[in-house]
């Protein structure tokens, strides 16, 4: 019994690194493969985040400028439909003109004059 047990102890001295390192060779590459799939997953998991990133940005840019020109825009016809029922009313009431004189005076578009004659 003891010999058997001295002889299966010496084998696996000097059997153990000799699997180890065929087993290593055997199981490398597949582990190689395996570990390679999970972080390609995890790469493409992180580019898909970059770039989810990166077009948000661009979309919120271009939201930005759209809304700042819209608002742009609408301003800037408050402002001028208010400067000519200023200047409407001030050249009517200086010069004793009627509306659609005082805007032939200023020179204010017909459609202009049909909504600015709805607010005087």
């Amino acid at each position: 019994c003891k010999a058997i047990q001295d002889w299966k102890a010496e084998w696996q001295r000097e059997m153990a690194p000799i699997l180890m390192e065929q087993l290593r060779k055997d199981m490398g590459g597949q582990i190689k493969e395996e570990l390679r799939g999970a972080m390609e997953e995890e790469l493409r998991g992180e580019v898909k985040e970059e770039l989810r990133g990166e077009v948000k940005e661009e979309l919120r840019g271009a939201v930005k400028e759209e809304l700042r020109e819209e608002v742009t825009e609408q301003v800037t016809k408050q402002v001028t439909e208010s400067n000519q029922l200023f200047s409407l009313k001030n050249v009517m009431r200086n010069l004793h003109l009627t509306a659609e004189q005082a805007g032939a005076v200023l020179e204010i578009p017909e459609a202009d004059m049909e909504r600015l004659m709805q607010k005087l």
